[in-house]
């Protein structure tokens, strides 16, 4: 999986540490680290001293990838899985999510246009703040309506022909 997410040379191990007895818990009696060897040549080191964020999200990706497989998982969700990448490899990262959506339901929060465009659906969610109360609103949106919403999300808010060009050329290139 790492390679479809652009990282062709990272190896990922679990290491697992036993623990002195005084250690030992309900939890186990080892300590689990994630280790991550990102480039050839490299030692391995712990996930969370060594990758970034675009890494780590990538890495979380293909990790919940494998796990689904081996899973009877109906429904996932990634909460802004695409954190720290943009161009080509949130495009690969949306294609990633776009398949696994063919084996169960995928949601994804993103504001990354190249992630939104390789949905099946779109949806809006918007937060209205009145003096002492918060409403959240969820909105379907139409195929037109998901065409202007990635065209803002490339441009901010001058949308225009240009924006919706690159808009349905970007939603054109799903798998």
């Amino acid at each position: 999986e790492l390679p479809e997410v652009f990282l062709p040379h990272a190896l990922f191990r679990i290491n697992l540490n036993p623990l002195e007895e005084i250690g030992w818990s309900a939890y186990g009696v080892e300590q689990v680290v994630f280790e991550v060897c990102m480039n050839p040549g490299q030692l391995f080191t712990p996930l969370h001293k060594t990758a970034s964020g675009g890494e780590m999200a990538r890495l979380m990706l293909a990790l919940k990838v494998v796990t689904t497989n081996q899973q009877n998982v109906s429904t996932l969700i990634f909460d802004e899985i695409d954190h720290g990448v943009s161009g080509s490899v949130a495009l690969a990262i949306g294609r990633r999510l776009r398949r696994l959506g063919k084996c169960g339901q995928v949601m994804a929060i993103t504001h990354s246009a190249q992630v939104a465009s390789q949905a099946q659906h779109h949806l809006i969610v918007a937060k209205q703040q009145e003096q002492k109360s918060t409403a959240t609103t969820v909105q379907v949106l139409s195929e037109t309506e998901r065409v202007n919403e990635i065209a803002r999300m490339l441009s901010g808010n001058n949308i225009n022909d240009a924006a919706r060009m690159a808009a349905s050329e970007l939603m054109k290139e799903t798998l």
